[in-house]
């Protein structure tokens, strides 16, 4: 198609030049566009009407095919979403997890609790806590947050470490710490996460 038009161009500016048009677009030329030069044998050769200009690969079916007319979608942001986790897996952790957890007070005693049978302070120094749970944990994710047992008032910043008790297996043992990192007598919430 784009062949056809610039031929139809190249002829069209010819006949301008050799004055085969109407008077009224001849006028609107300008002598430049009239000039021999732009007139010259160079423009009428052979070579610009060869049959390869009509070639049938020019006008292959490939060329109007659906594919390269249909615009292509914006391939940068189109990342295929792949659930991490299917809807089957998630009924099967849901069903075969266990979360367990122990709201502790500052003194070691066990406020509340799913799963946990004790809690107390221990070796006698500030910050040191254990908490036991009914059942064997050393397969299982501990996660502990300094927090009060109530639901008044903020506690202020500290840390807190945690980490399976040696010699219990049902046992996590915790520290908690003052906003200076020193041992200090702290309220926490322990979250437990067994995978059955």
């Amino acid at each position: 198609m784009f062949c056809k038009i610039a031929l139809m161009s190249l002829l069209t500016t010819c006949c301008l030049l050799n004055g085969s048009v109407k008077p009224a677009l001849s006028q609107s030329v300008s002598p430049e566009l009239a000039s021999p030069k732009l007139a010259s044998p160079e423009l009428a050769s052979p070579e610009l009407a060869s049959p390869e200009l009509a070639s049938p690969e020019l006008a292959s079916p490939e060329l109007a095919s659906p594919e390269l007319a249909s615009p292509e979608p914006n391939r940068i942001n189109s990342f295929p979403t792949i659930p991490l986790i299917t809807p089957e897996l998630e009924r099967t952790l849901s069903s075969s997890a266990k979360v367990l957890f122990a709201v502790v007070r500052y003194d070691g005693k066990l406020i509340r609790s799913f799963g946990a049978s004790s809690s107390q302070k221990t070796d006698g120094t500030q910050g040191y806590y254990q908490v036991i749970f009914g059942r064997n944990v050393t397969s299982c994710a501990y996660t502990a947050t300094l927090g009060r047992t109530d639901s008044q008032g903020v506690d202020p910043p500290g840390f807190i470490t945690v980490v399976g008790r040696f010699n219990n297996k049902n046992g996590v043992f915790i520290s908690t710490h003052n906003k200076i990192g020193t041992l200090a007598d702290r309220s926490f919430h322990l979250v437990v996460t067994c995978p059955n």
